[in-house]
């Protein structure tokens, strides 16, 4: 077969445009579609992700409402514990050093009264006692002792032989009311 071409050479080169601004215009709006079709994704993206910036910011203000009540809740706790250790760093063991004086006596010496002062550390004891000996082995159980010192017996305690009310003063030392 034999291809005969008449067609001019202006019109060639006319169709040969045309052709290639119809194969450009394909390309252009392919372009244009699959840019249309990435800025919906986009756009979409976008609307998704500020959905879930709102839900995070909602939920991060709703732990941080939550951390302020728990931080709330500590304060107060660790307020009362300090109140409390505070109390018990001036808890003074009385009882400790009532116990330590009823080891030094004998059970025929009553004490009846204990007046203790803890800022200057004087102690006064009033009491009973059966006999001057049980008198005198409490007075000197107490001079023997490496808590008291100072201690103020006076003569009138020991001038009856039995049946002695007695008043003994005694300075406290080597002591920590809290470690007996």
């Amino acid at each position: 077969m034999l291809k005969l071409n008449i067609i001019s050479q202006n019109l060639k080169k006319q169709i040969n445009v045309n052709d290639l601004y119809q194969r450009l215009k394909k390309i252009y709006i392919v372009l244009i579609l699959l840019l249309a079709v990435y800025i919906s994704f986009v756009l979409a993206a976008r609307l998704l992700l500020r959905l879930h910036l709102d839900k995070t910011m909602e939920q991060a203000g709703q732990i941080t409402k939550s951390t302020e009540d728990y931080n709330k809740s500590v304060n107060e706790i660790n307020s009362q514990l300090n109140y409390v250790s505070e109390i018990q760093d001036n808890d003074i063991r009385w009882s400790r050093l009532i116990a330590l004086l009823g080891q030094y006596s004998d059970p025929s010496v009553k004490i009846y009264q204990l007046d203790i002062s803890k800022d200057n550390k004087l102690i006064n004891i009033n009491g009973f006692s059966i006999t001057r000996n049980a008198l005198l082995k409490f007075k000197d159980n107490l001079e023997k002792s490496n808590y008291f010192a100072q201690i103020d017996f006076p003569l009138q305690n020991i001038l009856q032989k039995e049946n002695i009310n007695f008043a003994i003063t005694l300075k406290l030392e080597n002591y920590e009311f809290t470690n007996i």
